[in-house]
């Protein structure tokens, strides 16, 4: 079975929706092998350990199937990053009726074949690429060799992008804790304003049209909201008592210096 080494992050990916890649990848894959039925991608939340299906309108199959799946509970896959390998399923449905009784694909779905690929980056995992075929038997050694090509080029195209949010991710959550200690509020504060966000954000999706998956992004992004304190003076953040009119002056800046350092922070990860 062939292996699909890590590749160096060079490639500069297009600006494209990752789900049309997805689809178009799809599309030039059925042209090699026809029985190919969905291509999707496992978003590794190195936080959470949570591994969320992207396309996230979709589920990864049309019978809405697990949405969210915690990687702690799926030694397999786990197993799969480790070793750097993929894995194919040439029949789920006596896979489904091994020994130990239990499907160790609870997505749901009509497919019947499937391979699965790590995501990383050097060590870190970004996530799982999904390719799955509606027949029996379909990853055999002659067809994993002709897909390579195209598999190859997509992991590039899904690592680039997925290490870029990694990485914003990663600065989010720090910068998210360093204001949390000097401000002396606990962890449950920015998890709850989270919360709300992904609420809020959540019912907002469902009134106007906007980008997959907004509500999950501005709750992640929600610790920030607190950011621009790092530019007020600690005898005027932490000041016990009345504030006069410069000090008053000096609290009113943290939204303005707040988007600075984040626009500066977009602007960084975007370059790259």
């Amino acid at each position: 079975m062939p292996r699909f080494s890590p590749l160096a992050l060079t490639f500069a990916d297009p600006p494209l929706d990752l789900q049309e890649l997805l689809q178009q990848v799809q599309v030039r894959l059925q042209l090699v092998i026809a029985a190919i039925s969905n291509v999707a991608v496992l978003v590794h939340d190195p936080v959470s350990d949570i591994l969320r299906p992207h396309p996230l309108d979709g589920c990864l199959d049309p019978d809405g199937g697990c949405r969210h799946i915690t990687l702690a509970l799926r030694p397999d896959l786990r197993a799969l990053a480790e070793a750097q390998q993929l894995a194919v399923i040439d029949d789920r449905s006596a896979q489904a009726c091994s020994a130990d009784g239990g499907d160790p694909w609870p997505e749901g779905g009509t497919w019947r074949s499937r391979l699965t690929i790590p995501l990383l980056r050097a060590e870190l995992l970004l996530g799982f690429l999904l390719v799955d075929a509606d027949l029996p038997d379909v990853f055999q050694p002659s067809a994993l060799a002709a897909l390579a090509p195209e598999l190859e080029r997509l992991m590039l195209r899904l690592c680039t992008r997925l290490g870029a949010s990694a990485d914003l991710m990663a600065v989010v959550d720090l910068m998210a804790r360093i204001v949390a200690i000097r401000d002396g509020c606990t962890g449950g504060h920015l998890k709850r304003v989270a919360a709300y966000c992904r609420l809020i954000g959540s019912v907002i999706e469902g009134q106007i049209t906007l980008p997959r998956g907004f509500a999950e992004a501005v709750a992640r992004c929600a610790p920030l909201h607190d950011v621009g304190k790092l530019g007020v003076p600690d005898r005027v953040l932490l000041k016990p008592g009345m504030l006069d009119s410069a000090e008053t002056a000096l609290m009113r800046t943290p939204v303005s210096i707040g988007q600075e350092l984040v626009d500066r922070l977009l602007r960084k990860v975007i370059a790259r």
